[in-house]
């Protein structure tokens, strides 16, 4: 009989290979291109084909290395960051890359309790400058970095 060893990398590797597979399947209507000529769904893809490797490698093992119990969710510090997960999707198209990334960090600041005011700020506004050089001038990715109504 096999026996689990580490449940919470079991339940994490499960979960990547979930993830991994719903991103592998809903990529698969997008262009896929060549590495030279990249189609929309070439980066999904082989992202979603390594997060799945990553699961499997650590589902694996769950089986072979000895690790910790599951505990108890704590809802009211893991809905903080599932709010502002929901926040961003929801809102990053309306409200521009900059304010969204500050007001998901500020959202997932509230899990915790030792946070302070000015480091919240700050890691929201260094976030939201990061994303903006990653995203939109490093990638080239098409994001409004503002809100439709401060656009210039």
């Amino acid at each position: 009989m096999i026996r689990i060893r580490s449940p919470r990398d079991l339940l994490a590797g499960v979960l990547f290979c979930a993830v991994a597979a719903a991103a592998i399947w809903l990529s698969h209507g997008l262009e896929y291109g060549s590495a030279r000529n990249m189609g929309a769904g070439f980066f999904p893809r082989w992202i979603a084909i390594l997060l799945l490797a990553l699961g499997a490698f650590i589902a694996a093992r769950g089986f072979a290395v000895d690790g910790p119990r599951l505990e108890r969710i704590s809802w009211p510090l893991a809905l903080p960051i599932l709010a502002s997960i929901v926040l961003f999707g929801l809102a990053v198209t309306q409200l521009g890359l900059l304010l969204t990334v500050a007001l998901s960090v500020v959202a997932a600041a509230a899990a915790g309790r030792a946070y302070r005011l000015g480091e919240v700020a700050l890691l929201a506004v260094g976030m939201s400058l990061f994303c903006a050089l990653l995203f939109v001038w490093g990638l080239s990715l098409t994001m409004d970095l503002l809100p439709p109504m401060l656009r210039i």
